[in-house]
């Protein structure tokens, strides 16, 4: 046995493994070491024995022990140097090497809670624009840890977790949601998240650009020549790969190029020993085992294209799905409009049958307003008639001694028409007949007693000498015995 094996870690490692299906033999022990003593030493557990009766009787454990050893460490623009050059290289040169209608595919190994795969996002929208980028870029974004998918899944994140997001993008590409700001809806649609074990499960396939960074380090140096095998299946020719700055890639030396070693950025360059990890057969080669190996490079061909049709499928599923529930939201809207609409209908009726009664309400009151105006003009024209017919020049003036009614027999003696004396004041009349004698037997008439007729000296509207006899009559009022005004009529004859 090996000197740097401890047995009862080992032990450890195939419990939690048969246990919970999560296989970390293939991490390196020192890190896993670390992860596993610092849970322990949260519980107070003694030895890896009794951290593993902890786990028997404290289910929940698990949980806190795959976080310690994944630690979800990520972020948007983390190592900002990096993505500079993903920006202003990169995803240039992937651009120009493709036709304009070509689709461009990413994956986003260890993609964590969302932050490096939206990251890409905006960096590929910024360079395509958005409309281009809906149209050609897909990204897969990949993890073990269920709990961190679902947050990416969500897109959500506070101010602070934003803080590294330059404010044009924040503003450009986030939205309010939930208190915090969500990635937009539309341009989320381009990324698929799904769970995805390096070391186990197939990798993509056709894939232009792909970002694992800080992931390759938990593994040992056999399970890094594995999964960077799969990568480099994986990866298109010319195809970017981009890891952490921790990760020096050594053992994959021979299959990527390095592009800014500095940034750890590498390119498949069609030189490299695509399947290294395979042991080089003998000089001692038999047919059988050449169609045997063939038959396994084929079934695991197989097997990688049915894993990235499935995953194609899932990406299809969930844009079916985001349609779905767009035309559900629109059909709510519809509907939730449609009562609005059918609302207003209704109190359009309601105020059209009552501007229909106000018309009917108006049109009655207009037949009855021309009814009294056909009656005043009767009664207008009666009186007329009457005053006319009589001999006497009649005057009529209201309580406050206005004309209300002058004769035309009175312009004849007067020389005034009835319209330049109506609403005059009696007294303040410039006519022949010295109207200001006539204020007290008037006011005796509007007082309720009789008078007797006045004989005054005046003129005619010729200037002619007339003697006026003017007689008093009080105008009824509404009320009975009221008095409303007085009636004065005027006899003239030539004086001597």
């Amino acid at each position: 046995m090996n000197a740097g094996i401890d047995p009862g870690f080992e032990r450890l490692l195939e419990y939690v493994r048969d246990t919970r299906a999560f296989d970390y033999t293939g991490y390196r022990r020192p890190t896993l070491v670390r992860r596993f003593e610092k849970r322990m030493q949260a519980v107070g557990a003694t030895g890896w024995a009794g951290y593993r009766r902890y786990l028997e009787q404290h289910p929940e454990e698990f949980g806190e022990l795959f976080d310690a050893i994944l630690i979800n460490v990520t972020g948007f623009f983390r190592d900002k140097e990096t993505w500079d050059v993903v920006s202003a290289e990169v995803i240039p040169s992937l651009v120009d090497a493709r036709d304009a209608s070509a689709p461009i595919r990413v994956w986003s190994a260890g993609c964590s809670s969302g932050e490096e795969p939206f990251t890409i996002s905006m960096l590929f929208a910024e360079a395509l624009g958005e409309e281009t980028y809906k149209r050609r870029v897909k990204i897969y974004a990949t993890d073990v840890d269920d709990e961190a998918l679902a947050r990416a899944r969500d897109a959500s994140y506070t101010a602070k977790e934003l803080g590294d997001v330059p404010a044009e993008l924040r503003e450009r590409y986030f939205q309010p949601a939930n208190g915090g700001l969500a990635f937009r809806r539309d341009l989320r649609r381009s990324v698929v998240f799904g769970r995805n074990d390096l070391h186990k499960d197939a990798p993509m396939s056709r894939v232009d650009l792909l970002v694992s960074r800080n992931t390759l380090m938990y593994f040992s140096p056999e399970i890094q020549e594995r999964v960077l095998s799969n990568f480099h299946f994986a990866l298109n020719q010319g195809g970017y790969l981009v890891v952490g700055k921790a990760e020096t890639l050594q053992s994959g030396r021979r299959l990527f190029a390095p592009h800014d070693l500095k940034r750890r950025i590498f390119v498949k360059d069609g030189s490299a020993e695509p399947a290294f990890h395979v042991p080089e057969p003998a000089a001692v080669p038999l047919l059988v085992a050449t169609a045997h190996r063939v038959l396994e490079e084929q079934l695991e061909r197989a097997r990688r294209d049915l894993q990235a049709a499935h995953e194609e499928l899932q990406s299809t599923v969930e844009e079916l799905e985001t349609t779905n529930e767009e035309l559900q939201s629109t059909n709510e809207e519809l509907e939730t409009t449609n009562e609005e609409l059918h609302s207003t209908n209704e109190t359009l009726e309601a105020m059209n049958e009552e501007l229909q009664s106000t018309n009917e309400e108006l049109e009655a009151m207009n037949d009855e307003l021309r009814e009294r105006t056909d009656d005043t003009l009767r009664a207008n024209a009666f009186l007329t008639s009457v005053l006319a017919s009589i001999q006497q020049a009649v005057i009529v003036v209201d309580s406050e001694l206005r004309v209300i009614a002058w004769s035309s027999r009175a312009t004849e003696l007067l020389g005034l028409r009835d319209d330049e004396v109506e609403g005059q004041h009696l007294l303040n009349l410039d006519v022949g007949l010295p109207v200001r004698t006539l204020r007290e037997p008037i006011r005796n008439v509007l007082g309720g007693t009789d008078d007797a007729p006045v004989v005054v000296e005046g003129h005619d509207r010729r200037g002619r000498p007339v003697r006026y006899t003017v007689g008093f009559a009080p105008l009824a009022g509404r009320e009975p015995d009221s008095t409303a005004g007085a009636i004065l009529l005027l006899a003239a004859e030539q004086a001597d």
